[in-house]
């Protein structure tokens, strides 16, 4: 009789063990764990370029500045070290190339802005970072000033 109880246990043991090593791994695998997390090299301030992917010769430039999870649209004067916020917002990675910009804060004058999302397709080459919009009309090309 005590060897059925032990054995009993022993296989209950095993099978809590296994269920539990198994979701572990499961939840590691999944898409959705996958891409709670924001490509590592986004992070870092970043500055508008010209469609040819050169920088703008005017002292004022449009700068974009991510984090792990949020964003910030800055216009910067560079000749009198000044800025401007236009908005700020939360990033939610959809995949290794997709991720969404949804703006929470605005400038009083683009309020229309606030609460809307943005998917981009993303792509990082070297120092340059290359958003395509889907469903949205922005493709822009951004050169990475600063980690």
């Amino acid at each position: 009789m005590k060897k059925h109880v032990f054995a009993i246990v022993l296989a209950g043991g095993l099978f809590f063990s296994a269920v539990g090593y198994l979701t572990i791994a499961a939840a590691a695998w999944l898409p959705w764990k996958q891409n709670d997390r924001v490509n590592e090299q986004l992070i870092g301030r970043w500055e508008l370029c010209a469609p040819d992917g050169k920088t703008a010769v005017s002292p004022k430039v449009r700068q974009k500045i991510y984090t792990k999870k949020s964003y910030v649209v800055l216009e910067v004067d560079k000749e009198n070290s000044t800025t401007y916020v236009d908005f700020i917002g939360v990033i939610t990675p959809e995949g290794e190339d997709k991720m969404t910009e949804t703006v929470i804060y605005t400038d009083s004058q683009i309020k229309p802005m606030l609460s809307r999302s943005f998917q981009f397709f993303y792509k990082i080459e070297d120092n340059h970072l290359y958003l395509k919009g889907i469903s949205n009309e922005f493709n822009e090309i951004w050169i990475k000033i600063s980690d």
